[in-house]
């Protein structure tokens, strides 16, 4: 390959990802914000009759529903037991595809759609895919406009033996096979192709429907909510309206739309995160072709491709659905937003009692071995990590961290350190409980304690000769400053 070739296949894979990545990212965005038909369908006054229902502004209605109404089509004769049919027309053609390494792939199988590339030459689709609705529902004495209606039940396969050709179906050819009509290519061939078929699914009627929506002069109408619309509206099935014809009840109706709502966020979560990961995954590969030429590093190189595309894809994904899902949600997000802000204030504020409590405990320290000098007890620190003749790189970083604390230098604890290991105490250190108390001091002088700073004080403790509940003890005595006490009598 060129590499002219390469630099254009990089640039529509830089094109084709920011797509993927920008409506994958848009879709999660809006999901979490989008119309929330189901509760729109709850706030639905219910009526009972449509008397004055024009002065409502949604209303929930429930009746017998019309079984009578036929669902009328160019293939098959007029139908009756369905809401709304769905046909889909599909063709046996060839479909044409280039692979990571730009190597071309064809694939002959049932499309929705012909192909325009060399091997579909000579044949065309004549039978084409569409929903079927009546012109009209009833509900009761409630007619309803087909336009925009919405449903929310599930549609089913029908077999064509529940379905009669018409007469211009006939004249196509179209025979029967299972779920599908099929129709003969005119162009003879061995392997099918240019041949078509078609199938449909419904909704099937009930005995009892319900109907959410708006009523204007006697007929159920589309309610058209105000909401913020965008290029991925329609892609993610978000329109505002409600318009809704359930098969059930009104508490059924209700329960089904909740089910429904959920789904379809779900759905569009997936779908957008996988959107956005696949968005990625042909960003990083557009580049993949500098590291396929070298041995073992390529394959590897291909593999991280794919986590990378995960963790990066995963993470922004997951980040617009939450600070989405806030967004549209301003007293959840306040309420969080106040949790935190409580949260560090009573950190804070504790923070400043521990520090005056730990100063206290210092002044008082009468009996402690170490002297109140910083540089003394950051000697007594080093002794007592050396003083089984082990101190590891981490002590020796937690030592240094404390020593910043105290603000001794770093030339100084170099100094400090070197002197306290010569030290011929380190063979006798005092190993006593006024000494943990001033480690303790030393590592809450700044109102905190690490989870790194209580593993190490439990580490030092247990060189004193003392288990993790005496330590623990310790450790809660000076952030109360009730230890103090205890010092000064023992002093005395």
């Amino acid at each position: 390959m060129n590499i002219d070739k390469k630099e254009n296949s990089l640039f529509s894979s830089l094109i084709f990802s920011a797509l993927f990545i920008y409506a994958g990212l848009m879709s999660l965005w809006e999901n979490e914000n989008r119309f929330d038909y189901s509760k729109a369908a709850k706030n639905a006054k219910v009526i009972t009759s449509l008397e004055k229902g024009d002065a409502i502004d949604t209303i929930a209605f429930t009746g017998e529903q019309d079984n009578s109404i036929s669902l009328k089509d160019n293939y098959i004769l007029p139908v009756n037991g369905f809401l709304k049919l769905n046909r889909f027309a599909e063709i046996y053609s060839w479909t044409k595809s280039e692979d990571k390494n730009h190597n071309t792939n064809w694939e002959l199988s049932w499309n929705t759609g012909l192909d325009n590339n060399t091997r579909n030459q000579g044949i065309s689709q004549t039978l084409n895919s569409g929903p079927v609705y009546p012109a009209e529902y009833k509900i009761g004495n409630l007619k309803i406009n087909a336009s925009n209606i919405h449903f929310i039940d599930e549609f089913r396969d029908i077999d064509t033996d529940k379905l009669t050709l018409s007469e211009s179906a006939k004249s196509l050819r179209l025979e029967a096979q299972g779920k599908y009509f099929y129709k003969k290519s005119n162009k003879a061939t061995d392997n099918n192709l240019g041949d078509e078929r078609i199938s449909y699914e419904g909704i099937p009627n009930g005995a009892i429907a319900t109907y959410f929506g708006q009523i204007y002069t006697g007929r159920g109408i589309a309610k058209q909510f105000e909401f913020k619309a965008s290029l991925i509206s329609n892609l993610i099935q978000n329109d505002g309206i409600l318009h809704h014809l359930v098969i059930g009840k009104h508490h059924e109706a209700l329960v089904k739309f909740e089910n429904h709502f959920s789904k379809l966020k779900w759905i569009v979560r997936i779908g957008g995160t996988l959107a956005v990961i696949l968005g990625f995954n042909m960003l990083f590969s557009g580049f993949l072709y500098i590291f396929m030429a070298i041995p073992y590093i390529g394959r590897v190189v291909e593999a991280g491709v794919g986590l990378l595309s995960i963790f990066v894809g995963g993470f922004l994904s997951l980040g617009t659905i939450i600070f989405g899902a806030l967004y549209a949600h301003p007293l959840v997000a306040a309420t969080i937003v106040s949790a935190i802000a409580y949260l560090i204030y009573n950190l804070k504020s504790n923070a400043k009692k521990t520090k005056v409590n730990v100063q206290s405990v210092m002044t008082q320290e009468l009996s402690s071995k170490i002297s109140v000098s910083p540089e003394e007890r950051f000697k007594c620190l080093v002794r007592l990590a050396v003083a089984d003749g082990k101190c590891d790189e981490k002590e020796k970083q937690y030592i240094i961290k404390m020593g910043f604390k105290y603000g001794i230098s770093k030339e100084n604890m170099k100094l400090l350190f070197a002197d306290a290991q010569k030290s011929e105490s380190n063979k006798n250190v005092i190993s006593t409980r006024e000494d943990l108390i001033s480690l303790v001091c030393l590592a809450m002088s700044d109102g905190f304690l690490s989870i790194k700073e209580v593993s190490f004080l439990n580490s030092f403790g247990k060189r004193m000769g003392l288990d993790i509940a005496a330590v623990q003890a310790v450790i809660e005595q000076v952030r109360t400053g009730k230890i103090a006490n205890d010092i000064v009598q023992k002093a005395a």
